[in-house]
């Protein structure tokens, strides 16, 4: 039921006995679950549940037969609550471009795109395309880093920053601070390195795990 909170609300449905005892508890997925309000009277927030657990049609649920934890209140529908990770959408987005973005920079080598201007003057197109075609063909796939001769006296500049100019360790570290942050836990307690790097093994990270026990698991 905590894990389901983290997409806004969490359900069990209650199974009754002859004499109308509540004699089980069935946890219900979010998603296969929603409040419906009356049409025909505002003033009742919530009529009925519908409940779809074979994706057929919708089985109609009272209202005291479900138990319903909402996290905060949407505000696209205040019958449903609010995911802690909506706010996160941008930090994951960011984060999985990073990791793009390394990946692509250690299969080039790690050099960034770069311009060759000959310093010889005007060139053609062919010889344009011919230089390119040496220049990657031995610094990126497996010839990368074999030695690169240019028939001439030739100027090649970085286009763009090195990872160490982007420092990208500390721009993916961002994203795990935020994230842990949102949900009540310190990034060290579950080992990201954006709580590593500033935690001392010791006294520090136990305090860090005993204050994520009484701040957030014991609550939820």
């Amino acid at each position: 039921l905590v894990a389901d909170r983290s997409d806004g609300a969490a359900y069990m449905i209650e199974v009754r006995s002859t004499t109308g005892r509540v004699v089980q508890l069935w946890w219900a997925p979010k998603s296969m679950i929603r409040a419906v309000a009356d049409p025909n009277d505002t003033t009742v927030f919530i009529d009925h549940y519908e409940y779809s657990p074979n994706g057929g049609a919708p089985l109609l649920l009272r209202v005291e037969d479900v138990v319903r934890l909402p996290r905060g209140i949407s505000a696209d529908n205040p019958r449903e609550g609010v995911s802690a990770y909506r706010s996160l959408y941008r930090e994951i987005f960011t984060d999985d471009e990073a990791a793009n973005m390394t990946a692509a920079l250690i299969k080039n080598m790690g050099v960034p795109g770069v311009i060759i201007s000959p310093e010889s003057g005007m060139i053609g197109k062919e010889a344009a395309e011919e230089i390119k075609a040496s220049y990657s063909a031995k610094t990126t796939g497996d010839k990368r880093g074999e030695p690169l001769v240019m028939g001439g006296a030739t100027k090649i500049a970085t286009f763009g920053f090195s990872p160490e100019q982007m420092q990208l360790r500390n721009l993916r570290g961002i994203p795990e601070e935020r994230i842990t942050a949102v949900l009540g836990v310190n990034a060290a307690v579950v080992g990201l390195g954006a709580g590593l790097s500033t935690t001392k093994v010791g006294a520090t990270l136990r305090e860090y795990r005993e204050e994520a026990f009484e701040s957030t698991i014991i609550p939820l």
